[in-house]
């Protein structure tokens, strides 16, 4: 829609209509504080001047108003969701349930991967995170919510199969072990063998899948991990190391131009701390790092560390194989880690 995607637009009436809300309401703005958003706006900062010493300031400048864009909406975001706890895994799984339904009914690429719209590792990986939050609201649901988190996992596997993304495999992979550990930890045993009985069922769907839904990708997992080069990954990370470490980097954004001169091919850093050492320098991988380390403290105290738990897994497989700094999903998880702070400061007034 005008080389904008649907979720875009979206979202920006989401924050028009926020913003309006707080403008009309006569409560205190809704939202973290500075100590919990300031390593993500000094990170755009860095982000933002970085256009001045870009290899290709036009690929910094649209980084820029990405990252800029994904980090208010995050900050709108966690305001108000506070109250929604039960709501939010449900809102997401719908999303991840109609996403799932358009790349099944996507017509297949020449490699035989499907996608809704836009990367398919991208789409993937929303739709991985929806299977965690079916599996969520499996184990902490209510019986109406498990319902429809069990009848949603067969159409959630057969798209994230049919995306032919193996990063999703290996955060599914996780959120499965996330999800069996915590069962064993909280003595649920009904729940327990009730995962286990679902993903008996997951692997009889996949087996009984057309051979047209399943990239053949996905059966070159072993193939590229035998071979060590993870499917030219390795290449493009010894491209950066290579470059050596220096404290601004090529310009927020502009892995493409640069990786391009250095390798012949145009390609992202398909990893979130090389891909932020090349763009931003060791000074940004540092800004970085404390952002991440703020995220796990306010994680622990948001309310929604439960799913925080069962989306991280796909996040970090992500984060090592694929570029997530200015990606949705993880500023999702962002939104959700800030999501305490405001009540827990509303709360001690009253």
């Amino acid at each position: 829609m005008g080389g904008r995607s649907l979720p875009f637009l979206l979202g920006l009436v989401y924050l028009s209509l926020s913003f309006i809300e707080r403008l009309s309401s006569r409560q205190p703005a809704q939202g973290p504080g500075l100590r919990q958003t300031l390593p993500s706006f000094i990170f755009l900062f860095l982000c933002s001047v970085s256009y001045f010493w870009s290899v290709d300031p036009e690929l910094t400048l649209a980084r820029v108003v990405t990252l800029a864009t994904v980090l208010v909406t995050s900050w709108f975001l966690s305001g108000d969701i506070i109250h929604l706890e039960d709501k939010v895994p449900m809102a997401f799984l719908a999303g991840t349930v109609l996403a799932s339904a358009f790349v099944l009914l996507a017509p297949a690429a020449s490699d035989s991967r499907r996608t809704a719209n836009g990367n398919a590792n991208d789409v993937a990986m929303a739709i991985v995170m929806g299977l965690g939050c079916a599996l969520y609201l499996l184990l902490k649901g209510r019986r109406r919510n498990k319902i429809v988190a069990v009848a949603s996992l067969p159409l959630l596997l057969t798209a994230g199969i049919a995306t032919g993304s193996r990063t999703a495999v290996f955060g599914a992979a996780g959120i499965v072990l996330v999800v069996t550990f915590v069962a064993i930890g909280q003595r649920r045993w009904g729940q327990l063998a009730g995962v286990i009985s679902a993903i008996l069922v997951l692997i009889l769907v996949v087996d009984s899948l057309p051979k047209a839904l399943i990239p053949e990708r996905l059966s070159s997992i072993g193939e590229a991990l035998q071979s060590g080069n993870l499917s030219n990954r390795t290449i493009i990370w010894d491209a950066i190391l290579e470059r050596g470490w220096d404290m601004v980097g090529v310009g927020a954004g502009a892995s493409p131009s640069y990786l391009g001169g250095q390798l012949g091919f145009s390609t992202v850093a398909h990893n979130v701390f090389l891909g932020v050492l090349l763009e931003t320098g060791a000074l940004g991988l540092m800004v970085f790092g404390w952002l991440l380390a703020r995220l796990a403290l306010d994680a622990r105290n948001s309310r929604f560390s439960s799913l925080i738990l069962f989306l991280a897994p796909a996040v970090a497989a992500g984060s090592l194989a694929l570029t997530l700094e200015a990606r949705r999903m993880l500023w999702l998880v962002i939104a959700l880690s800030w999501s305490q702070i405001y009540a827990d400061r509303r709360e001690a007034r009253l």
